[in-house]
């Protein structure tokens, strides 16, 4: 699991994560090669279509005729301009809390990164709103979670703050049979003033 936070200046963010599609040694070493290859394009890249064409290109070139695929979204969050710009391929559903509004990010490419070199990835825009919050949640917990369920919890607990929203989706996600991590970010404000769910640890 890939999961990048990277302030390309003071008004612009973006957000990145990727899942391989198999657990083994090939797709951990292609998992090193992608997050490399997003460290070194991220900065020249000028929108989230734009970088996981580049990292769709980087990962065909590089696996040769091995399976070895990825589910990828990037999200730049343009505080400036007040916009969220999302691109995805084969991602789970994620969630912008926009005001009272709840909005499902979509994965905008049906592909996952790696099936072929003529993919093409689109940029969808949503209003950056004075109380945003993303919640993203990891690509292995998909698997387990009626989504359903998540968006009924957060339409009841929208209007309450990042702690309390969390504590809701813990008690949610413990009668799981795993999950990894779900993360809650607010924007237009302190990036840092985030909270997430790990297993690992139980914490917040």
């Amino acid at each position: 699991m890939i999961f990048c936070i990277t302030k390309i200046n003071d008004e612009y963010i973006r957000f990145f994560t990727a899942s391989m599609n198999k657990n083994d040694i090939a797709n951990a070493m292609f998992a090193m090669i992608i997050k490399s290859e997003y460290e070194n394009i991220t900065y020249s890249s000028k929108n989230p279509s734009d970088l996981l064409k580049k990292l769709n290109e980087t990962l065909i070139l590089n696996k040769k005729d091995m399976d070895i695929f990825a589910h990828a979204m990037s999200i730049d969050v343009d505080i400036q301009n007040k916009s969220i710009i999302y691109s995805s391929s084969d991602f789970s559903i994620q969630y912008a809390l926009i005001g009272d509004s709840i909005i499902e990010m979509i994965a905008t490419q049906k592909d996952m990164l790696g099936v072929s070199i003529s993919q093409s990835f689109i940029d969808t825009s949503l209003s950056l709103g004075s109380k945003t919050k993303i919640v993203l949640i990891n690509q292995n917990t998909s698997d387990f979670i009626d989504y359903e369920v998540i968006l009924n919890l957060l339409s009841k607990n929208i209007n309450k703050n990042i702690v309390e929203i969390m504590d809701i989706l813990e008690m949610y996600l413990k009668t799981l049979p795993m999950y990894e991590t779900i993360n809650i970010y607010p924007l237009g404000i302190n990036i840092n003033d985030s909270r997430s769910i790990d297993k690992n640890d139980g914490s917040l």
